[in-house]
């Protein structure tokens, strides 16, 4: 089984700050930063958007579950060499 390295999640609303923890990741790029830091309001709680994010697990895929306990969705995950795995 390969090591996730990375993946993305999609929501709206609130980013879930405490899954950064959870999960061992943080932000791929600077755009998915900003999509963390963006301050909810209005037209952020209705547009969904997409956060990429890398992790420091040594095994095992993000906790789907979890994140869809917040309202988000795990859409990819992709290992270090950019091959799509399953979540």
């Amino acid at each position: 089984m390969s090591r996730i390295s990375s993946f993305i999640v999609s929501g709206k609303g609130r980013f879930p700050v405490d899954m950064l923890r959870y999960d061992c990741c943080w932000p791929r790029d600077g755009a998915s930063a900003e999509a963390i830091l963006t301050p909810v309001d209005r037209e952020v709680r209705a547009a969904p958007r997409e956060v990429r994010l890398v992790t420091g697990k040594q095994h095992g895929a993000p906790c789907v579950g979890r994140w869809a306990s917040f309202g988000w969705t795990v859409t990819l995950c992709f290992d270090e060499y950019g091959n799509a795995l399953n979540s």
